[in-house]
């Protein structure tokens, strides 16, 4: 994830970035059990192209020869001469022409891409161009020239047009410099063209996005309303559902204290019934008697408030 989050980086150009993402992924292949070494020498040989992207010669030249180990390590010869190649481009940024093209002559030997001779081509022939060599650097500038149509990059074309212009220029052949200028511009439109498809292509891609992310938003609020409103309809429920089981418990509490005061009544009179039926009644009886009666007709009348209360 790292590595590929350093793809990601560097595809903006954002370097620094980059440099960090590759040289973490670099360390978490460090602690892997597996075999790693083919892992460790990409995120090597990515920070080293980050280094001589951000003009670091020797960090740039540190991690190249440290990645450049693990491939001869792991018998990689793509891998050797891809980065010998890398080597020499850092060594010629340091001005140290003997040496870079030491390890470019060392890269050719391991390349078994014929169709990538056309680049060791141009880059003989810069080098030897630095370094003065008139008659080296115009053996590689015909081979350049006879070997163009193998080129498939437009980057990599563009930059050999533009040796050629600048070669023949020097040489004061400016009907052929001005000639590979403009095949250089016509593969500079093509690469325009082809990065204003890719920003349309881009643009596109975010536009569809950002309406499938609205959409998702629209439906996501939508159920939440949803839930919200049965959730209200829920709660409302609860609370009618306990106001009728309050209003309930109150109705049986005032018939259970009804039925208590027609029980009291009940037992009133069988007791009055009791002192009527006994023949010999003295005067303290009929006393208790009276009271009884006063009794009774107090709790009747507290009783009929009641009723007519909770009606």
């Amino acid at each position: 994830m790292q590595y590929n989050i350093g793809e990601l980086l560097l595809h903006y150009d954002l370097y620094q970035e980059a440099l960090n993402a590759y040289m973490e992924a670099e360390h978490f292949f460090s602690q892997s059990l597996k075999n790693a070494e083919e892992k460790q020498t990409k995120c090597l040989s990515a920070v080293g192209s980050m280094f001589l992207i951000l003009k670091e010669p020797d960090s740039t030249l540190l991690y190249f020869h440290k990645a450049l180990d693990f491939a001869r390590k792991i018998e990689d010869n793509d891998l050797q001469s891809h980065l010998l190649q890398n080597i020499s481009i850092a060594y010629r940024e340091k001005k140290e022409y003997a040496k870079s093209e030491v390890s470019l002559r060392q890269s050719y030997q391991k390349d078994n891409d014929t169709l990538g001779e056309a680049r060791y081509y141009l880059n003989f022939a810069d080098l030897y161009s630095l370094m003065e060599k008139i008659d080296s650097a115009t053996i590689y500038m015909n081979k350049l020239k006879q070997n163009m149509d193998m080129l498939d990059d437009d980057y990599f074309k563009a930059s050999a047009y533009n040796v050629l212009a600048d070669w023949e220029r020097a040489n004061k052949n400016y009907e052929e410099a001005f000639q590979y200028q403009e095949e250089r511009m016509t593969v500079l439109v093509k690469i325009m063209d082809k990065n204003k498809d890719q920003s349309v292509y881009q643009v596109q891609k975010k536009y569809d996005y950002a309406k499938f992310q609205n959409h998702h938003n629209q439906t996501l609020l939508a159920r939440q309303k949803l839930i919200i409103l049965l959730l209200t309809f829920l709660l409302f429920s609860c609370i009618i559902a306990v106001i009728l089981f309050r209003k309930t418990i109150h109705q049986k509490n005032k018939l259970l204290k009804m039925e208590q005061t027609w029980q009291t009544l009940n037992e009133t009179a069988i007791d009055i019934e009791k002192l009527k039926a006994n023949s010999i009644e003295s005067q303290h009886t009929q006393r208790e008697a009276l009271l009884w009666k006063f009794d009774v007709l107090q709790k009747s009348s507290a009783l009929n408030h009641e009723m007519q209360s909770s009606s």
